[in-house]
């Protein structure tokens, strides 16, 4: 069973019972024209409006429920690319603040860095980074 067809069996087996129980009624009152008999019509039909607004109530719940789900969902996922640009910022502002502490100190490093593969692995593993934090 899923978890939308969870209620149904219950409810299924419920109906059941119910049409069980209103056959013995109708069988224990031999005349179809007494008031007893409207009233037990009546009392079925306000049970079945009951039950069928018990189930449409139900199942507003249920939709209200998904639709909360999915914008929280995409609340978390705007959420953490946020956290991800401000990791990036924050990179960024540290090397600033670096070069601002030690003017052409960084420059000096990246001019004397070897492009060999070992580098240009790194380096490439660097801009994933960025990507995968900016997307």
């Amino acid at each position: 069973m899923g978890p939308r067809s969870h209620g149904a069996f219950p409810l299924a087996k419920v109906e059941g019972h119910l049409k069980l129980l209103n056959t013995r009624l109708k069988n224990m009152m031999p005349d179809s024209n007494s008031a007893q008999a409207k009233l037990l019509e009546d009392y079925e039909d306000y049970y079945d409006r009951s039950i069928g607004l018990r189930v449409m109530e139900n199942n507003t719940l249920r939709a209200q429920l998904e639709e909360k789900v999915d914008a929280v969902s995409q609340l978390g996922a705007r959420h953490t690319r946020w956290v991800r640009i401000a990791w990036a910022l924050v990179a960024t502002v540290v090397i600033l603040l670096l070069e601002l502490a030690a003017p052409g100190a960084t420059l000096a490093y990246a001019a004397s860095l070897s492009f060999s593969t070992g580098d240009v692995v790194s380096h490439a593993a660097g801009m994933l980074l960025v990507w995968w934090m900016c997307r």
